[in-house]
Formats: C-alpha cells, structure tokens, sequence
C-alpha cells in the first residue's frame, strides 16, 4: 500500500512538472506585443576625428516591439539601464539617425524582436571636426620665485581638441601644469610631476580635449625668500553693468566661490595675509560681453589679495584653467531663478 502510495505520488509530480514545462513553452512561443521606455546615449567610436557638436547625447526614447515573452522583458531590462548607440558616420556633418536601426546594431536584446515603432523615430546630430595642435606648458611660476630656471620636461605637449575650439585659443597656445608649489624645496632643485589641464578658453569644448602626454616634469628650486600658504575659501564676485543685473539674473552654477586656492609670494606678505584689511576674492567680468538669455563659461579675470600674492592653483586646477559657470535668465522669465544669495553681484 504504501508502495502504491509513493508510486501515485511521483506520478502526480511528474505530471504537475510536464504540465508546467508545456504551459512555459507556449508561454514562450507566444508572441506578445508590448510597449516600454528608456534612455539611448549616442557616443562617437573610440578613435575617431569626429565630436557631438550639436544635438542631444542623451535621449529618452519609447518603443513598441513583438516577440516572445522573455525576449521583449530582456529587451525592457536593457534600454532601462541604458543603450549606446555608436555614431556610424566618420565624416563632419549633419546627419539623421535612425534610432530603431540604431537600436537593433547597438543590443541583442533588440535583435531578437520586431520593432514596431519608436518615438522619437530620428535623432538629428552634427558632427564636428577633430583636430590635434602643437601647445607650450604653462608653469605657475615666475622668475622671481625660482633660484636659477624652471625646466619642464617634455616642453610641449600635443592637444586632441574640436577645430572650432582651435580658434577660441589664442597664441603663443599653452596648457597650464597644476603644481603645489609646497613640493619644491629651497635648499636643491627638485624634480615634480605636475598633470596638465586645458586653459579657459577650451571650457565650453572640455569633454571633447585631450592632452598628450597627461604629466610633465617640472625641475626647479624655490627662492628662500617665498612663502606659499592655502585660502580654503575665495568668494565669487560678478562684474556688470547695472544695465545688465536689472535685465537678467546671474546664477553661479555650484559653488559660489573658488575653493583650495594656493596663493604664494614674499614671506612677509604671506605672513601678514591673515591681518590684511582688504578682502580676498575672484571676480568674473561680464561688464565688456554682449550678454544673451543661457550659460557662459568665463575665467576668472581678477584675484583680488594682499599685494604681492598670485595665486598658483585651485584645488585640482592650475589657477590658470580655472572656469566658472554662469547662467543667465532674463528678470520676470516664469521659471527664473532667484540669485544666489552667496554670490554677491557688483555693479561697476
């Protein structure tokens, strides 16, 4: 009996389990027809002499596809993390891409479904010319800070940039190496590795420029009579005509001041920088530019400190590259921002 008990038993399971595996089967065999989104990124191949100059990166798109059940909950899970879709064109120009195309190059996922439609159908894009130039390094040190001469190894280096950036860059062309001046010594030269960065003028084009070689070897021997000392803090100041504050609001994007900035000069004035009466800040004109409603990225034209004192670097930039960002909203615009009550505007 309990033979036969068993024997009934495992014949229950064996079927429960043949009648799930047949229902799982058509389950997959059945064609389904589904609609989902999610986020494309367009991306240049590695390598190629072409940039995104215009048109967007990143694009939210909604598909309607057919398939089998796993494929399309494959294909959901893929364009929920996000798909790149390779640029195909080599060539400077306009051009259209066809997102389902894209989409079926770009995932297997994809592949394995008819796509019915996608919205938007088309991404419009236009791709810049790259260009590479020969550029000087740029050392944050003068003459009367250094024993004999700085030498920097190697003396140039190559930049990787968009050809309309090659324009906005005026010569003799240099990249500005990021040295803490706290490295050298004063009683032998000392060689530093110090990474170079873009200048100012290549803000707008940043995720676009390439430096070769990434470091260079400063070797030099400070002065005895220089000292250098670390402000963590240089408010931001905005220089404008009046005319322009009651005709736009301007936000500092971030923060509203430039942090970690090493300043060095004379030891005494070093040491009197704590008891100077002045106040220490960086100033960014707008007072000479034809303003327009949007961002602008702008160096900073004037650090104002004790007689003396030049800044060297900021935080992780030569004080040379560093870029604010700016946006301009026109006063009475419905979505404009309040100013920034951290970013004192004055009126010159």
């Amino acid at each position: 009996m309990i033979a036969f008990l068993k024997s009934q038993g495992f014949n229950i399971i064996a079927a429960t389990l043949l009648t799930l595996a047949i229902w799982m089967l058509a389950a997959e065999r059945t064609s389904v027809t589904e609609s989902f989104s999610g986020r494309v990124q367009v991306q240049v191949p590695a390598g190629a002499d072409v940039y995104l100059a215009k048109g967007t990166s990143k694009e939210t798109i909604e598909v309607r596809v057919n398939g089998s059940r796993s494929a399309v909950d494959r294909a959901r899970r893929a364009l929920a993390a996000g798909i790149a879709l390779d640029v195909v064109p080599t060539d400077a120009g306009d051009y259209d891409v066809d997102v389902a195309q894209a989409l079926q190059a770009a995932s297997q996922p994809m592949r394995e479904l008819a796509i019915l439609s996608v919205e938007p159908a088309a991404m419009r894009l236009t791709l810049g010319t790259i260009v590479m130039v020969k550029a000087g390094i740029a050392l944050p040190l003068r003459s009367d800070q250094v024993d004999g001469e700085a030498v920097v190894e190697p003396a140039e280096a190559t930049v990787r940039l968009p050809a309309e950036a090659v324009a906005a860059w005026p010569e003799p062309r240099k990249v500005n190496a990021l040295l803490e001046l706290s490295s050298f010594a004063t009683d032998q030269p000392r060689s530093v590795t110090a990474a170079l960065r873009a200048p100012t003028e290549l803000a707008t084009w940043a995720d676009h420029v390439r430096i070769e070689p990434t470091e260079a070897t400063v070797k030099a021997r400070l002065r005895r009579d220089r000292g250098m000392t670390v402000i963590p803090r240089v408010p931001l100041r905005i220089n404008a005509s009046p005319r322009a504050f009651n005709e736009y609001t301007v936000r500092i994007e971030g923060e509203p001041a430039v942090l970690q900035v090493e300043v060095s000069g004379p030891r005494a004035a070093v040491a009197a920088l704590e008891d100077w009466n002045g106040t220490v800040y960086a100033q960014v004109d707008l007072a000479d530019r034809q303003l327009a409603a949007g961002e602008l990225i702008l160096p900073i034209t004037h650090w104002n400190l004790p007689p003396g004192l030049e800044p060297t670097r900021a935080g992780e930039q030569p004080a040379a590259s560093v870029a604010i960002r700016l946006v301009l909203v026109p006063i009475g615009a419905p979505d404009a921002p309040g100013p920034s009550p951290a970013a004192p505007a004055r009126r010159e």
